[in-house]
């Protein structure tokens, strides 16, 4: 995946980007565990539903209750963000070993984080 940040569409290079960031309201949601990997359930989904809301408790691919994290970080994101357009890479870590480590999946020892945030004047 490559992504740029333009002025707007087919601006500088932008045409080969995969996603295009064109406005400062706009949030990356990168590769995380998704929900078809994060079992999660008892009280700590409880407590995950009452602060953010139903739509953060999903399903596994075992069928067991699991966790969203995606919803979850979109949740947080709007609430501090009103009008922020998100795009969501639509990787879970823990499906694709190929490419990422994943300590919710496998207890993979090693982890990776990247996050940013960039304040507009």
């Amino acid at each position: 995946m490559v992504l740029r940040e333009v002025d707007g569409p087919g601006v500088h290079d932008g045409s080969s980007g995969d996603e295009l960031l064109t406005r400062a309201n706009d949030a990356v949601l990168g590769a995380h565990v998704g929900a078809c990997c994060y079992e999660f359930g008892g009280e700590d989904l409880s407590e995950m539903e009452r602060v953010f809301g139903s739509h953060v408790c999903s399903i596994d691919r075992e069928g067991r209750d699991a966790l969203d994290m995606g919803a979850l970080v979109s949740v947080e994101l709007t609430r501090v963000a009103p009008g922020v357009r998100i795009i969501d890479v639509g990787l879970c870590t823990g499906c694709r070993a190929d490419l990422f480590f994943s300590h919710r999946a496998r207890v993979d020892e090693q982890r990776h984080v990247l996050a940013v945030w960039k304040q507009v004047a």
